[in-house]
């Protein structure tokens, strides 16, 4: 059962992710408290736990403020989590995937060859593929059983759009997207390969130029002028500084 402390946290960290309180803002505990009908000690605890996770930083004697984030340090999260990622894919080719972690990764990798056989997304649709790449990203980093690096990424997916859940699905142009679904997939497809051979240094490789691929997609979005609404529809889109 969750604490009061932790829903004030979890409760906080979404209003930022959603842009209920954009970047720079000032965090007061008072009214913080009065909106979420709980005591001062609970969301004072929450904005030193956002704190460490990054969402939010201190001043002396002025408190708390909502962080600004740079497209560089969307790059440098994202970057961070390849680096990780790859590590973990690394690490479970070499141990060898159990029973488990193979039928995730097949199953994960037909749900996504039936999503691109389709040719259209649509909300549900995007709502699988979601869904779908979060649990594939889950396998590889839990198939290793290496907490050390779990809890690294937990920390760094919170960041903006550095998530596998931060999928930028350009609704301008349908071929577009396809397409760079498609080569998503076939990253997946080929890091399963390599994972499943026992190809170390070959799955740790891979994962880090699709992370690379992800990167560079959400950087050139924006300076896309028809993918940035969609950009900025991401959870913690918002609190990235234009330019």
């Amino acid at each position: 059962m969750s604490t009061q402390f932790e829903e004030v946290t979890a409760t906080l960290r979404q209003r930022i992710l959603e842009g209920t309180h954009g970047p720079g803002e000032k965090l007061a505990e008072i009214p913080l408290a009065r909106a979420l009908a709980v005591s001062r000690t609970p969301v004072r605890l929450a904005l030193a736990e956002l704190e460490k996770e990054g969402l939010v930083v201190q001043q002396p004697r002025r408190g708390f403020s909502v962080r600004r984030f740079s497209r560089h340090d969307v790059a440098d999260a994202i970057a961070v989590r390849g680096l990780l990622e790859g590590t973990a894919a690394r690490h479970l080719a070499e141990a060898g995937p159990g029973e488990e972690v193979r039928r995730t990764l097949e199953a994960c990798l037909a749900e996504g060859r039936a999503l691109l056989a389709a040719g259209t997304f649509n909300t549900d649709e995007r709502q699988r593929w979601v869904d779908n790449n979060c649990r594939f990203h889950a396998a590889i980093i839990d198939g290793g059983g290496n907490f050390a690096l779990r809890t690294a990424l937990d920390q760094v997916a919170r960041l903006p759009l550095a998530s596998p859940a931060a999928i930028l699905f350009d609704a301008g142009d349908e071929a577009t997207l396809v397409d760079r679904l498609r080569a998503a997939h076939e990253d997946h497809q080929r890091i399963t390969d390599a994972v499943m051979r026992g190809e170390g240094a070959r799955a740790e490789a891979l994962m880090r130029e699709h992370a690379y691929a992800s990167r560079e997609n959400k950087l050139a979005a924006f300076d896309d002028r028809r993918a940035s609404p969609e950009i900025r529809r991401l959870p913690g889109a918002e609190l990235v500084m234009a330019g």
